[in-house]
């Protein structure tokens, strides 16, 4: 797996969280974001859900 999935605590009242997958450099989230398999099941995530994608660097474990 290119990256690993980490999830952070949901506000239940809100029916918001966050959900993530950690990469090792920037040039792998790349890659996988512009992969043909992450592109075919994009329009799964654009259709059914608000989200945005962010990509951050540098930030801490924990």
């Amino acid at each position: 797996m290119p990256g690993r999935i980490t999830m952070h605590p949901q506000d239940h009242s809100q029916n918001a969280g966050a959900a993530g997958v950690e990469f090792t450099d920037r040039e792998r989230v790349r890659a996988w974001y512009d992969s043909p398999a992450y592109r075919e099941i994009l329009p799964l995530r654009t259709r059914h859900m608000v989200a945005d994608a962010i990509f951050a660097d540098g930030v801490p474990a924990g």
